[in-house]
């Protein structure tokens, strides 16, 4: 029994006893709650999926003594008993333009994990569960081959449904894993022994000292220590490793960060990296060169690897797309940093072209009875109709204004000038959505890990039974009460 999960004295576990028995947070204070046995199972349902608690916690006899001392009279579930609580009313776009993010599925993966399964799953929920394959606009994925051959398999399938998504110009690689890829590319080839067990290593400092004088005992100690003993030259690659990796460091921080917004700082983010290994490997640049030759070395093969898959950018337009539509960056930034203006002019086409072929025509611009006086009454609106926009380029004007101060958050800019630009608007809720990190299959903001970590929260040594039908519906149904 979880008893430290159970115990009504804890403050956790005191607080939520008093929202469970106090109703929704969203209820007014004032509102008289009237008690059902519907009420109170989803109730229970919600709290077994939000604390982690094992379904039989309703058969201890503690919480049914707990039920009868607080003078509730309820008709209490067993374990088994089947909650159809239905949360999905819970997933809404947020129209206030704050990052958003919702587990769609929690799916148990039968056979290998192929692409064209992996797929077939997809597909499943996307299509079939919540009909929004239309909707997808990018994937997110890290690098594995399995995710390569899942978009492929993929963008064939939404090539049979007419749907446009192409498996390179759709797909948004996770930067957070290049960084680590990159990171242990450097590693690897830094010379290092094959590391000893501790036990191993205490074993043979002990051996043949048991009967020894304690004097003996603590000159054969630092006798047989010398040969763990870090060198200073050891230590100064130690320091080097660090200068070299706190950068990597602070980007995977950032990017980690779920109320960011990720992909349309990526391009300045793998900039940065490369700069920033380039100045290590600067014999000219007296301030970061790294003296030691085998630093150097594992730099170089981290920079190839790194600049490899900084050119696979090129593969998908979402990059350029959300870098433009950032208020603080647009066109600014690769003028900044003075790109070729070929390179310039093919990213402002490929945000014209999607523009033009997605959004330029699909609005309803403003809402009348919200922001405009009435038209039926607006004499200059009967006079000049709604056409007194059809010349307003927005693209011009949004890119001929400065670029927003680096530390205006992207999201809280265009929630301000959603009426000056309310196309460009609807580009940027899309495009600005898109994590720049691997998170679950598609465009959401918190990263798959912290889903993953917290089954063990749920899956624990007494609960290691559950069906996948369970652990499913409990991981959902805790990400969407959230």
């Amino acid at each position: 029994m979880h008893m430290n999960k159970i115990n009504p004295s804890s403050k956790k576990q005191a607080a939520f006893m008093k929202k469970f028995f106090s109703g929704d947070d969203n209820e007014k204070n004032d509102k008289q709650i009237v008690f059902t046995n519907e009420g109170f199972h989803e109730r229970i349902a919600i709290w077994v999926a939000i604390d982690d608690q094992p379904f039989t916690f309703v058969e201890y006899p503690e919480f049914r003594q707990l039920m009868e001392y607080c003078g509730i009279k309820a008709s209490i579930p067993s374990a088994d008993t089947n909650y159809q609580t239905d949360m999905r009313h819970k997933l809404q776009v947020n129209s206030d333009w704050n990052l958003k993010n919702v587990l769609l599925d929690f799916i148990y993966l039968t056979g290998s994990h192929t692409g064209e399964n992996m797929m077939r799953e997809f597909l499943k929920c996307t299509k079939d569960d919540f009909g929004i394959l239309t909707k997808i606009l990018t994937i997110t994925a890290d690098n594995a081959a399995n995710n390569n051959t899942f978009l492929k398999k993929l963008g064939v399938a939404c090539l049979n449904e007419n749907i446009d998504f192409h498996y390179k110009k759709n797909h948004v690689r996770c930067l957070a894993h290049i960084m680590n890829l990159t990171c242990q590319e450097i590693l690897k080839n830094i010379k290092a022994e094959e590391a000893q067990d501790e036990n191993d290593i205490l074993k043979e400092i002990s051996k043949g000292s048991r009967d020894a004088h304690p004097l003996n005992d603590i000159i054969g100690l630092e006798r047989d220590l010398n040969e763990f003993l870090i060198l200073e030259d050891e230590w100064n690659i130690l320091r080097e490793l660090c200068c070299v990796f706190k950068m990597f460091y602070d980007a995977t921080l950032y990017m980690s960060n779920s109320q960011f917004v990720t992909l349309s700082s990526s391009i300045l983010i793998y900039n940065s990296l490369l700069e920033h290994l380039e100045k290590l490997l600067d014999e000219n640049n007296k301030k970061y060169y790294c003296k030691s030759s085998e630093v150097r070395l594992a730099i170089t093969k981290g920079y190839k690897k790194l600049k490899t898959y900084y050119s696979r950018t090129d593969d998908s337009h979402t990059y350029a797309i959300a870098t433009i539509i950032d208020p603080r960056f647009k066109l600014s930034y690769y003028q900044k940093q003075e790109w070729e203006q070929h390179y310039i002019d093919a990213a402002k086409q490929i945000f014209t072209d999607t523009f033009k072929n997605n959004y330029q025509d699909n609005i309803d611009i403003i809402n009348e009875s919200e922001n405009t006086i009435n038209n039926d009454n607006d004499f200059f609106f009967n006079i000049f109709g709604s056409n007194s926009n059809n010349d307003y380029n927005e693209i011009e004007a949004y890119l001929q204004q400065p670029a927003a101060s680096i530390k205006t958050n992207p999201l809280q800019w265009w929630k301000t000038n959603e009426t000056i630009y309310p196309r460009l608007a609807n580009m940027a809720r899309n495009y600005l959505a898109i994590p720049g990190k691997h998170l679950i299959f598609f465009c959401t903001s918190v990263p798959a890990e912290r889903v993953f970590s917290g089954g063990s929260d749920l899956i624990t040594k007494r609960r290691s039974s559950l069906s996948h039908e369970s652990i499913q519906a409990c991981m959902c149904l805790k990400n969407w009460l959230k």
